[in-house]
Order: structure tokens, then sequence, then C-alpha cells
């Protein structure tokens, strides 16, 4: 009996559904891999000028030069990446940027998503990148321990210390500065993308006053409008009801009569699955709120970079402007 071949159009559905499948399954990775996440020298640890930086001595005692990091973790099993300044000097305290990760992601692929290795160990800060968890207040209490995790094997100063994280690690960002009985609290958060809408946050007690730079998409279609609805709970806890000024790029910021902790929020033209890309900003925020709440320590340490005759004008004056890339 002679073979009867199906006919064509038996096969092109067949042809249909195997290209979608490989293109979701090849073309979809090879999109976001190109488009979302960083490569080259982003991931490459900078050496960071230490003059002008705080006096040689870690709080928490001597620590390693080379530590090992292979194995860290939370105690609840968050795996940890830690990066360091290239000329990382382990008997001088560094502030400590903790980068939450969004849903689904290691640590390796938030350092790829978030690109801030390069800038921020430039500016002198220890990045600990922390892997995702699910979003419980357990998870989140246990996300709450990386500054102990780290502190323990780095030379760190727990007193400027700075989060950050998108989608679900805007949200713990965001939960471990209003979340009552935790170890440590920031000086800053910059929460991006995340999930917590002013409802949510009406139902908490605020904090002390920190600073806030909230980053958000305006094509965010999962968290439509909660940066700003953030924002503004935000504003009201540091800022006591006063009015927002605009600033460059769209930019909104509070400051309250008594020089509150600033509360910023800026949006950008993303979706949801896109970091905003503005780590200048992000860090020059983050340096700012540390000098802010380390000014009188600062201060003296600025100062003593002046030559002699202007050190007493300059003491006058109040605080300084930074002249170099010290330590925030």
């Amino acid at each position: 009996m002679p073979h009867r071949s199906l006919p064509l159009r038996f096969y092109l559905p067949l042809a249909v559904i195997v290209l979608v499948i490989g293109g979701l399954f090849i073309g979809l990775p090879v999109w976001l891999a190109t488009t979302h996440l960083y490569w080259g020298a982003a991931l490459a640890p900078a050496a960071h000028d230490y003059r002008g930086a705080a006096p040689a001595s870690c709080p928490a005692g001597p620590r390693s030069a080379h530590p090992d990091a292979d194995e860290l973790r939370t105690p609840g099993g968050a795996p940890l990446r830690v990066r360091v300044p290239q000329n990382y000097d382990a008997h001088r305290p560094h502030p400590l940027l903790v980068v939450f990760a969004p849903a689904g992601l290691g640590p390796a692929l938030n350092e790829r998503f978030t690109g801030l290795t390069q800038a921020a160990t430039a500016a002198g800060f220890i990045v600990a990148y922390a892997g995702s968890r699910g979003l419980t207040q357990q998870t989140i209490r246990d996300l709450g321990r990386v500054p102990d995790i780290v502190s323990g094997r780095y030379c760190v100063d727990l007193g400027r210390l700075v989060y950050t994280g998108h989608s679900d690690g805007g949200t713990v960002s965001s939960a471990l500065a209003f979340l009552p009985d935790l170890p440590h609290r920031p000086v800053a958060i910059i929460p991006s993308a995340a999930g917590i809408r002013g409802a949510d946050l009406a139902q908490q007690s605020c904090p002390g006053p920190l600073a806030v730079l909230v980053l958000h998409g305006e094509r965010d279609r999962l968290f439509p409008g909660y940066g700003r609805e953030a924002a503004q709970w935000w504003a009201q806890c540091n800022a006591d009801g006063a009015e927002p000024k605009a600033m460059p790029e769209g930019c909104l910021s509070w400051r309250g009569p008594a020089g509150n902790a600033e509360t910023r929020y800026c949006p950008h033209r993303g979706r949801h699955l896109d970091w905003p890309g503005r780590n200048d900003a992000l860090l020059a925020f983050a340096r700012t709120a540390i000098r802010a709440a380390h000014r009188p320590e600062l201060d003296e340490i600025d100062r003593s970079r002046l030559p002699a005759a202007q050190q007493h004008q300059h003491a006058d004056q109040g605080y300084p402007q930074p002249t170099g890339e010290s330590a925030p």
C-alpha cells in the first residue's frame, strides 16, 4: 500500500506551535539578558580613594583582608554575594549597601540586574546582594539579618546602612524600615517598583526620620501608582505635610520645616520589569543621607583636609561640601 503524506495544512499549526515555544524558551531569555542585565565593567569592583576617610579602626574588631565569602547565607538560608572595593582596606569601616532581589533571582542575577558593583565600590561601599525569598514577615525579618552576616566578615559601619532593591526587593527594603523590633535601622532606603501601596502603609506606624528615594515606572501595570502613594506616606512621616518641590527629571522632593530627612519620588518611563538605571543618582542620594546622619563626625573629617588657614573659616560657615571621593 503506497505511503500517503499528510497535507501541508496539518504541518503549519505544528510549525507555529514549535516556533512560539522556541521563542519563549530561547528568545525571551536572550532578550532579557541583552536588555535587562549588566555585563562587563559594571560588574567589576573598582578601587576607592580612601583619602580623608574615617580613621583606620574597624568597629567590631580586626577583619581579614581576604575573607571567604563563598558560603555566606542568612539564618533562613538566603544566599549572599558580597563585593568590596578592589583595594579593600580591612581596617577601615565602610558603609554597607544591601541590594534585595526581585522574585526568583539569586544574588548573581541580582547583581547583573542592578549593575551597582563598580559605581558603589568606587564610592567606598561594601555591597551585599541578597537572593530572593518568598515574601512573608518571617523571611523579611530573616533578610534583616544580612547586615549582621556581612559585618561578621567585613569591616562595616552599621551606622551607615542603606537598603535598596527592585519589586520584591523594594518591598523588603521598605518593610525593614518600618517593621518593629529589628536589629538594625538604615539611614536611607531606595525602593524600586515596590509592591506596597499607600493603604498598606497607612496601617503602619511611622519610623524615625530617614531618607527615602522611591523609584517607580510610569508604565508599571503590576503595581500602578504604588510608588507615588508610598512616597506620599513617607513624606508625611518625614516632612509632616510639607509641600513637595519639583526637581529635575520629574522628581519631587519633600523636606520638613525642621530639616528632617528628605523624601524623594522619581518616576521613570519603564515598566515593572525595568530597573530604573539611575545608579549614579541612587548612590549620590545614599551618600548625602549618610553625610546628613553623621554630620558632626564628617564635618571634622572634611575640615581636617583643608589648609589650617581655612579650617576656622569653614567651621564658621557650617557643614562643608565634600571636596573629593572620600568614603561617604
